[in-house]
């Protein structure tokens, strides 16, 4: 076979169908004349895509269809990737960032950090010059080959086309380079080939030189009409047609690190020592790059664990089960009176400030009695530095991790050696783990290869009546328990003395609360699309109160909402006050802990649930600072109205971060220009933008809003108005209340 002129914009054409054919369908794209072969091959297939959708009426094939090809563009390249990386956080796919020549390249670096600090799949396809135009001073021309260096697990540059070779190369290429956007291992990648690499998704780069003319009309070949028989073999026909001597099937990937049998011989060792008496702790941190479905699977699999070898659970703000997936609705109706998702299980929401009290108040009796031999961490890494401060403390003698397969995890540098596990993985063998449990506590019972119902109802009966061994240290994990819930309770009744970033949390996760139920309004008034809302300035709480209940008179159902928290100090108060809440998913930046990129991020978070969840509905809760560092990212909330974002703003008008570090002292004379002092506020940014506006800055208001806001669909813009110095007071006086309280009720 021979090629015959192919074109760069046809090249370009090959790549993204070869791109396609190996899993990767969004792609975001930032505008740029050097890859506009690149966006021409998108937007050509889109209209044949479309095209396809108007000739078919089945369900099934316009889904297939519509979902094969998504496309997002945006004017800002930096803002373009991080937007990619939130979709890799919600769904753990990778996707296709389309970038020109130039300094283009460099602008995503921070998002490619980002990505590689936590893991995620994520794609750069850049424009280049021609070999020619390079170390000769021409115009938008800089070296872009291996661009990121170590932070990208793979980088190539795809070649030109004049020969069958070539084709075969560019096809081998993408898809080596493909492969470690799905697969957490690279064991079946030939020998000797990126051998150095870790075994984990990350960023993958693609360099893409193109000669002039970019483009122009496509060959015969190119022009065929995308059809649903071509579609469901995942293959376009164009390239179909150019070659069919290479195999493009996705390899199955095996997990060189995860052992089953180690993983059953750990079971027995817990419940060893539990039967010994030993404390066992299960942490449940974040989850990121884990789809919805995998999500759900691995916190079945920490209840079911917990409650079995009845082992304490610390959730972790960024621990999925910090949202949703931590309430059972079965188990939540034993007590409907209750708003109490945590009773069904031994989930020790305020463990590290538990904690941090006896480390603060140098108690070490009561410290070494909740001194954890063995700690069992599911999932990525933890928020609450309080937990990490603990465990300097007091280091177990064994950690079991359960994660993503990839770095160490040790943040202070005290853990003892460990082995891990993949965490997607871990919860397909729960059948086989409380298999083996049933056996190890009653040898008789009959083993059989697949656990149905029964054999699970059996493992509940046989070790509900185990000889666990009754010690001073279980009974000191109950006491644990008890003093977590009066905890709880007490922070719900807490009163702040003013209007502060804590008050603000407990009156978002309280509010949320609304989105659990269903069907308790007016079903008599019919359902109808979100009326109008007025752009204020200030809300009058009388008038709002009224326009919400009218509003929520003729709503039957909430949509689903997730919950993404901001850096710097949003996450940390939601991780200082963990409470009952709505939210379906909870989601968090913490690769690098930045705050550049965050509104991108809950873009793509927000098209990422719309594909999993089916729901593209996120709260955004930032700084002031955060959101004015990404601005320009709110242009992609112009451009698509199937994502809704509901922002809320916390504007101190500075950064009150530092005042919570050792510091200001030293400093004092700069203070107000170190922590970027200002006085803006954000009413002229939303009319600019044209998103619903609102600023408050009182507590009823806020709780007012939010129930009439959880049923919209369209973004809008909460800002909320906080003094930093009364911030800074009620947060001190919190956690000296808080610690006060359990001196006295230990």
């Amino acid at each position: 076979m021979r090629l015959r002129g192919v074109a760069e914009w046809e090249r370009g054409r090959i790549v993204i169908e070869a791109l396609l054919r190996n899993g990767i369908n969004y792609f975001v794209y930032a505008v740029g004349a050097q890859s506009s072969p690149l966006v021409y091959a998108l937007l050509t297939l889109r209209e044949k895509f479309e095209t396809s959708l108007k000739n078919t009426n089945d369900k099934h094939t316009l889904a297939l269809i519509k979902n094969s090809l998504m496309l997002c563009s945006h004017v800002d390249e930096r803002g373009a990737s991080y937007h990619a990386v939130g979709y890799a956080k919600a769904t753990g796919r990778g996707a296709a960032v389309i970038l020109t020549s130039g300094t283009a390249v460099a602008n995503v670096m921070p998002a490619v950090v980002e990505a590689y600090k936590s893991e995620l799949p994520l794609l750069v396809l850049s424009a280049d010059r021609p070999p020619e135009l390079h170390n000769v001073r021409s115009n938008q021309t800089i070296p872009q080959d291996n661009f990121f260096g170590k932070f990208a697990v793979y980088s190539s540059v795809v070649p030109t086309l004049a020969t069958p070779f070539d084709l075969k190369t560019l096809l081998k290429t993408i898809k080596v380079g493909c492969s470690y956007l799905t697969s957490p291992s690279t064991t079946d990648l030939p020998s000797g080939e990126n051998a150095d690499k870790p075994s984990s998704k990350g960023v993958v780069h693609f360099n893409v030189p193109f000669r002039k003319p970019l483009i122009g009309k496509w060959s015969a070949i190119f022009d065929e009409v995308i059809t649903e028989r071509t579609l469901l073999k995942t293959k376009t026909t164009a390239l179909n047609r150019l070659t069919n001597e290479v195999s493009y099937d996705g390899d199955e990937r095996r997990l060189s690190d995860f052992d089953e049998a180690w993983l059953l011989r750990v079971a027995k060792k817990l419940l060893a020592l539990k039967k010994q008496g030993e404390k066992i702790l299960l942490v449940s941190g974040a989850l990121d790059g884990l789809a919805y479905t995998e999500q759900t699977k691995v916190g079945a699999f920490i209840k079911t664990i917990s409650r079995y070898l009845e082992l304490p659970i610390f959730m972790d703000i960024a621990s999925p089960l910090s949202g949703g997936l931590g309430f059972d609705e079965r188990e939540h109706a034993v007590d409907r009176h209750s708003v109490d998702r945590y009773s069904h299980n031994r989930i020790i929401e305020n463990f590290p400030l538990i904690l941090n009290t006896y480390v603060h108040k140098k108690d070490e009796n009561i410290c070494k009695q909740l001194h954890f031999k063995t700690i069992v961490h599911i999932g990525g890494e933890v928020v609450n530095d309080m937990f990490l401060s603990w465990l300097r403390e007091f280091p177990p003698d064994d950690y079991i991790h359960l994660e993503r397969i990839g770095a160490h995890y040790d943040p202070g540098c005290i853990l003892p050696p460990y082995r891990k596990c993949h965490v997607s993985k871990v919860a397909g063998y729960l059948p086989s783990i409380l298999e083996y449990l049933v056996l190890l506590l009653q040898p008789n019972y009959q083993v059989k290869r697949s656990v149905d119902q029964t054999a699970a109802s059996t493992a509940d009966e046989t070790i509900k009546d185990s000889p666990l061994k009754v010690t001073d240290n279980r009974l000191a994990s109950k006491k644990l328990a008890a003093l977590n819930r009066n905890l709880r309770l007490w922070t719900r009744t807490y009163k702040f003395t003013a209007f502060s970033e804590l008050d603000i949390v407990r009156t978002i996760m309280q509010s949320s609360l609304l989105l659990r139920s269903e069907n308790k309004f007016d079903n008599n008034q019919p359902t109808k699309k979100q009326p109008g809302r007025q752009k204020v300035d200030v809300v009058d709480n009388k008038n709002h109160s009224k326009l919400a209940g009218n509003h929520l008179a003729k709503t039957t159902k909430s949509p689903q909402w997730s919950l993404f928290l901001g850096n710097s100090m949003p996450i940390r108060s939601f991780a200082l006050l963990p409470m009952e809440n709505g939210f379906k998913n909870i989601f968090t930046a913490r690769g690098t802990s930045g705050i550049d990129g965050l509104l991108a991020i809950a873009t793509g978070i927000s098209q990422g649930t719309l594909v999993t969840m089916a729901s593209s509905h996120v709260m955004v809760v930032l700084g002031d600072l955060s959101f004015l560092h990404d601005l320009n990212s709110l242009l992609l909330l112009t451009k698509n109205n199937d994502w809704v974002l509901g922002l809320i703003v916390i504007n101190n008008h500075e950064g009150t971060i530092f005042n919570h570090l050792p510091i200001k002292p030293y400093l004092r004379s700069y203070w107000d220009e170190f922590i970027f002092k200002h006085t803006i506020d954000f009413k002229y940014i939303a009319k600019t933008f044209e998103i619903d506006y609102m600023c408050l800055a009182d507590k009823e208001g806020v709780a007012a809003y939010l129930r009439s806001a959880f049923f919209r669909n369209k973004s809008f813009l909460l800002e909320l108005s906080v003094e930093s110095k009364d911030n800074f007071n009620e947060h001190n006086r919190f956690v000296t209340a808080a610690r006060d309280y359990i001196a006295k009720e230990w």
